[in-house]
């Protein structure tokens, strides 16, 4: 206390510990921070962020990278979709073009049917002008059909166009040496030209396809034809085998036994043959002149004047029936060849006075020239 203030001096309030002690009664201070401390925290701090930074940066480099790679892949997908729909496309366009061809065939194909079935039709009633220019549309469709070409063949024989039907079918032999139908057919125009040639062909249709008759039968018209009378009577009993209930192969088996002289055995042929006739009439599937000529053969076989008067009510329609030439030379060659078999003159037949003259002339010809 200074001397003369009559005082006692004052203690400080509050007294201070020094640096780095406790102060009375409490617990001891942190410890000072050292700079180089504050330093190392700090740099530790900005290592943490840049390793946190970089992390980020290469999370974020991958992600760019997996996503330019989908992008990739994304564009080379919509490219492989473009090319598969233009694909898709060609494809559609190829098929609608397909379509629309297998549409025009097939109107072609119903067409051809049609006009088929429309000469079938006119050719069994003997309409052969009707025949031709049926088949003759449908070979404009189809001209390389085979089955059209011979039936058309077939009708401009029957219409006498023998020359135009030869270049049809040698046409149709050349082109398919194995149409048994078309050598068929050949034949049949060649019959009246070249015999032996005729023969070579219809030997050919049968070796082609044993199992028709109508192979065998024209080959035994033929062989009839040329008086080899067994081996005649062989092929129609090969044409009978084959088709047991069809008249033809009958009618011409006892045509050949009348001529040998057996009619015991000729009868009863000729009573299947005009049987099975009846039946294929009744299905619409025999011409009408075949059997008229099968019933009018039948009748006169019996020799009685009733059965004889029969007979002549159908050769008169018969005769009218007949109204094509081939049809008529055909439907007398039987006639006369029968006739003559049973000893008959033919100049005195009545029978035959029911057709045109030079038609009966030319047919009593050829069967005396046969050696009848």
């Amino acid at each position: 206390m200074p001397l003369g203030s009559g005082r006692t001096p004052l203690s400080p309030l509050i007294s201070l510990p020094p640096p780095g002690t406790a102060p009375p009664g409490g617990d001891a201070p942190p410890p000072a921070l050292d700079p180089g401390t504050y330093l190392d925290t700090a740099n530790l701090a900005l290592q943490i962020s840049v390793g946190v930074v970089t992390v980020l940066t290469l999370f974020l480099a991958l992600l760019a990278f997996l996503g330019l790679r989908e992008m990739a892949t994304i564009r080379r997908r919509q490219r492989e979709l473009s090319r598969a729909l233009a694909a898709a496309q060609e494809t559609r366009d190829e098929i609608e073009g397909k379509l629309k061809s297998l549409h025009v065939d097939l109107e072609a194909l119903v067409m051809t049917a049609h006009l088929f079935h429309e000469g079938q039709v006119a050719y069994a009633k003997a309409d052969y002008d009707r025949a031709i220019s049926s088949y003759q549309q449908a070979l404009e469709l189809q001209p390389d059909n085979p089955r059209i070409q011979v039936r058309f063949a077939r009708a401009l024989v029957n219409k006498g166009f023998n020359s135009r039907a030869e270049r049809v079918l040698r046409a149709a032999t050349t082109r398919d040496p194995l149409n048994a139908d078309a050598w068929r057919a050949l034949s049949t125009c060649r019959r009246y030209v070249n015999l032996t040639e005729a023969i070579d062909f219809a030997e050919r249709a049968v070796d082609l396809d044993p199992k028709s008759s109508d192979n065998w039968n024209y080959l035994g018209l033929l062989l009839r034809d040329s008086e080899r009378y067994e081996d005649a009577l062989s092929a129609f009993g090969e044409a009978t085998r084959v088709a047991p209930r069809e008249p033809f192969g009958k009618f011409y088996q006892a045509l050949i036994l009348t001529k040998l002289q057996d009619d015991r055995a000729a009868i009863p042929v000729l009573r299947d043959a005009h049987a099975d006739a009846e039946t294929l009439r009744s299905a619409r599937r025999i011409k009408e002149i075949w059997c008229m000529t099968i019933e009018w053969t039948y009748r006169r076989s019996l020799d009685t004047p009733e059965q004889e008067d029969a007979a002549n009510k159908i050769v008169a329609l018969l005769a009218v029936a007949c109204h094509e030439a081939r049809d008529r030379q055909a439907v007398l060659g039987h006639m006369t060849f029968y006739l003559a078999a049973k000893g008959i003159d033919l100049d005195a037949e009545a029978s035959l006075q029911a057709f045109p003259e030079a038609d009966v002339v030319s047919a009593r010809k050829r069967v005396l020239r046969e050696g009848n």
